[in-house]
This record gives C-alpha cells, sequence and structure tokens, in this order.
C-alpha cells in the first residue's frame, strides 16, 4: 500500500511507497499519516510493481479482450 493509508485501514500491515515521507493530514479513522510513515520500497520491490502492473494490463487486453488499459501514477 501506498503512503495514503495506515495500518488500522490495511490489517495492520505496514504502508510502503517510494520514500519513508508521509502524506500531511488524517485518514478516514482520524489516525494521523505522519503517525505511520511509510516503509521505502527497495529499488527491486518497484521493479517487481512495475512489471506486476505490466503483466496485469497485458492479460487484460490479451486474456480478457479489453480494448486497453489506462494506469495512472
Amino acid at each position: 500500500m501506498g503512503r495514503g493509508t495506515v495500518p488500522a485501514l490495511i490489517e495492520g500491515n505496514q504502508t510502503w511507497s517510494s520514500s519513508d515521507i508521509p502524506i500531511k493530514g488524517k485518514a478516514v479513522n482520524g489516525d494521523e499519516y505522519a503517525d505511520f510513515p511509510p516503509r521505502p520500497m527497495t529499488v527491486e520491490e518497484i521493479n517487481g510493481v512495475v512489471t506486476n502492473f505490466a503483466d496485469a494490463a497485458k492479460r487484460c487486453v490479451e486474456d480478457a479482450g479489453f480494448d486497453g488499459v489506462e494506469i495512472h501514477g
């Protein structure tokens, strides 16, 4: 999960992002984002996520018959 959530909203798991910089403000449950900074991902983890998104997009087009896939980042 990216830095836009807190552990209480993702079954106690730690958030992770490209850096350990939390966003400002409060999550929907009232927790301060700053109290739960994300764990910075390694280059290998980031590359793995990119690969997973590419693989998923390929399956959407080739297997599920989508006309295209739009990925926001």
